[in-house]
């Protein structure tokens, strides 16, 4: 399977209506072409981004550009892997919006549908007040409200769902020294064979653990990704 197979190029899609800045210029919406066997299908960013050129871009604008087309490249690649014989574009966009979303905010849609299971078995009072939506509550945040307000909540929780909490709090203290830019871990470097040799060896490092406790961890957020998705 070689590179060239696939490219993808970002445009401006002026056959939709611009949005203006403030100023003169009009802004486009930014779409990418991905091209495949001389069949090509477009796809909006998936970060609704808006430019009045592609020319010139610099610093987070640009980076972000490349950040997507890198991100759709590799989808495509991934999904011409996984069904070589049968592959096509078709639902491209579909499998794109999945395998860039970052990885940490899958493990924690997961942590998060679980506990509202678990909740709703303690027949709690509180459930009303423990509010799921927005972006500042957090796993961590609801889970600390649920211990609070439920008294022997974490007793009644339980020992499979204890231990994805217990992955899903070491992935993320893995992440907090790290400094952030414009691109971060998605879906699709958890299936980069690199990704995981590096997050062994960080997380043998940071919590001075055996490659036992690391498997098991990874383990448990493989089953949670492969969840997300195996409908794809």
């Amino acid at each position: 399977m070689k590179d060239s197979k696939i490219s993808v190029k970002p445009f401006l899609n002026k056959n939709l209506s611009p949005q203006k800045d403030g100023g003169f210029d009009l802004k486009y919406p930014v779409y990418y072409q991905i091209t495949y066997k001389r069949k090509n299908t477009q796809v909006k960013s998936h970060f609704d981004l808006f430019h009045s050129s592609l020319e010139g871009l610099r610093n987070n604008e640009l980076e972000q550009i490349n950040f997507e087309c890198d991100v759709l490249k590799k989808t495509a690649l991934f999904e011409l892997k996984r069904n070589d014989a049968t592959f096509t574009l078709t639902g491209i966009k579909e499998r794109y919006d999945v395998y860039i979303l970052p990885l940490d905010n899958v493990f924690e849609e997961h942590l998060k549908k679980r506990l509202i299971k678990c909740l709703r078995l303690t027949n709690t009072e509180f459930l009303p007040i423990l509010k799921f939506e927005g972006f500042e509550v957090t796993f961590s945040l609801l889970y600390k409200a649920s211990k609070l307000l439920i008294e022997n909540f974490s007793k009644q929780i339980p020992l499979a769902y204890k231990e994805e909490i217990d992955a899903y709090q070491k992935y993320t203290s893995l992440l907090k020294n790290k400094t952030w830019g414009i691109r971060y871990f998605t879906v699709l470097d958890w299936y980069e064979p690199d990704f995981r040799d590096n997050l062994r060896t960080n997380f043998i490092k940071f919590f001075d653990a055996k490659s036992s406790n690391f498997d098991k961890t990874v383990s448990i957020l493989n089953s949670i990704v492969e969840e997300r998705i195996k409908f794809l």
